[in-house]
């Protein structure tokens, strides 16, 4: 069957040769799709517009994060960077100062935080840095919060679970940084505007210990379960601050591995952080610039593996490897 293209498809595939970035690649292919009749002639058509949009998403996910000049600069440090953000009066300085050793201004009164600070949460044998930020409102928002949140590798959102206004306290922070081009979602969430830089997030639900807090959890899934995992915590009381510490280590998408020379054991107190789908010669890279290109292959240790494990450079590690290097 003919695809009968229309007039208005071709002069997108004219636009497409002349625009650059991914975000307009996307913004037209998505134009393409809305033009293109739907039939049987079309739907090889179809598939493979709708399969250069993915693969442009995932390019955008995948890119680094833009360095910012916000006015208060966070050097990086640990494992990861995250940053929390959220309505007034959610406990975001509170969490802080409970799990990380950094002594931000904690009181019952909005919009206490006046600055971004940082604190290093340990988790496990490594160190996940935290960053406070002020309070995010209808009235009031820092300019420089969505740089933060940029470049940061994750995004905790705090949510007052005890507030009447639970779901527009939410939708207020998520509406302030579109507003700035960011999205917020979990790792797998794919539907998001193409031409916004896409940031992963998980939402945090403190003060689960009051009695509202369950029927507002609930309000918080009905609306945005589909794009956000939920964690109900408590600081005040400690319910699920491990849980919490745990999720901020997988939303990282690093894992952790571990080197050793022959014939002697491995530090088990120090790993190499890398991301997921990090190979041997990722490894040998982090370790010295030049090890890699002398890298001849390694052995390794570890869950499901053969002890001492011959593997190329190209083998893909794992969280918990043991790595033997060999040049």
């Amino acid at each position: 069957m003919p695809a009968n293209l229309p007039p208005e498809y071709f002069e997108a595939e004219k636009k497409l040769r002349e625009v650059k970035t991914p975000e307009e690649k996307i913004e037209v292919y998505e134009e393409m799709l809305s033009v293109i009749p739907k039939h049987k002639g079309t739907e090889k058509l179809i598939g493979e517009i709708k399969s250069k949009i993915a693969k442009l998403k995932e390019s955008l996910e995948r890119r680094p994060a833009t360095k910012y000049s916000a006015p208060y600069p966070i050097k990086r440090t640990g494992a990861g960077q995250i940053a929390i953000i959220g309505p007034p009066n959610s406990g975001k300085s509170k969490l802080l100062s409970v799990l990380t050793r950094a002594k931000p201004s904690v009181s019952e009164f909005p919009f206490t935080t006046k600055e971004p600070l940082a604190g290093m949460m340990p988790y496990e044998n490594i160190q996940i840095q935290l960053i406070d930020t002020p309070s995010i409102s209808e009235i009031f928002y820092e300019s420089y919060i969505h740089e933060i949140v940029k470049n940061a590798d994750a995004t905790v959102v705090l949510i007052d679970l005890h507030s009447s206004l639970v779901l527009e306290e939410l939708d207020t922070v998520l509406r302030k940084l579109e507003g700035k081009k960011i999205y917020l979602a979990s790792s797998n969430f794919k539907d998001y505007p193409p031409s916004f830089y896409f940031c992963r997030a998980i939402i945090a639900g403190n003060k689960f210990e009051t009695s509202e807090a369950e029927e507002n959890l609930s309000i918080l899934k009905e609306f945005f379960g589909n794009r956000f995992e939920f964690i109900p915590i408590s600081v005040e009381k400690g319910i699920n601050l491990e849980l919490f510490k745990e999720r901020c280590f997988q939303i990282l998408e690093i894992i952790r591995v571990y080197t050793k020379e022959p014939g002697k054991k491995p530090d088990l107190s120090s790993p190499f952080t890398l991301k997921k789908g990090a190979k041997v010669e990722d490894l040998a890279s982090l370790i010295h610039k030049d090890f890699a290109s002398k890298l001849s292959y390694a052995r390794i240790w570890g869950k499901g593996k053969f002890d001492g494990q011959r593997v190329h450079r190209s083998y893909i590690l794992e969280d918990g490897d043991i790595v033997e290097l060999h040049i």
